[in-house]
């Protein structure tokens, strides 16, 4: 019973994230407010993780898990607030910063979690969640590796393209299209892993 209402509040507050973001009319309290579901949700999984995925506290895959939980909620806790510092006038950012600074951001995710995605155990809650990657282990294995194997050379190309860019819009396509990369590519080879492995007998 505890663990279908933790599950329901984790799927629950991002939507809710997404409600708020579309129906309060100011701008700052709608990241605000948007952000601190997200942050209730990625706090609600940190503290258990262990109920959830039944991994001890101090075992190897649960301090990834940790590790995943806590990267993500640096990352959404400092996006809402240099999103809400930039709507409230506080910080103001040029065009090209904005890219630059969503680029770093693109680029730093893709080669940090890429490190940490093929440690990441078989879990329904943090990682590459496709219906094909949690209905079975060994997909889920070879999707993550994929996520390691991609992310460096994905990266580095995406940087370079980032970094020769001549325009702000070219510069933001390259770090949109690498995170479209990077995830894709797993995506589809492990949906055809799982399609071979389970319908190609």
């Amino acid at each position: 019973m505890r663990i279908r209402r933790l599950r329901l509040a984790l799927n629950g507050l991002p939507l809710l994230a997404l409600l708020v973001s579309l129906e309060v009319g100011n701008a700052v309290l709608s990241v605000v407010l948007a952000g601190l579901c997200l942050l209730a949700a990625s706090l609600l999984l940190y503290r258990n993780l262990e109920v959830l995925t039944g991994l001890p506290d101090d075992s190897p895959e649960g301090g990834t898990l940790r590790l995943v939980g806590v990267l993500c909620g640096v990352l959404v806790a400092a996006v809402v607030a240099v999103v809400a510092l930039m709507n409230g006038g506080i910080l103001a950012l040029s065009e090209e910063q904005e890219a630059n600074l969503a680029c770093g951001i693109v680029f730093a995710l893709i080669l940090v979690l890429g490190n940490l995605s093929p440690k990441l155990p078989f879990n329904r809650y943090t990682g590459l969640r496709l219906p094909w990657t949690v209905a079975d282990e060994a997909t889920w294995v070879v999707a993550h590796r994929l996520l390691g194997w991609c992310a460096f050379p994905v990266g580095i190309c995406g940087l370079i393209t980032a970094l020769t860019a001549r325009s702000v819009q070219a510069r933001i396509a390259a770090g949109m299209g690498s995170l479209l990369v990077w995830i894709g590519i797993p995506a589809a080879l492990s949906g055809i892993f799982f399609w071979r492995r389970f319908h190609g007998k």
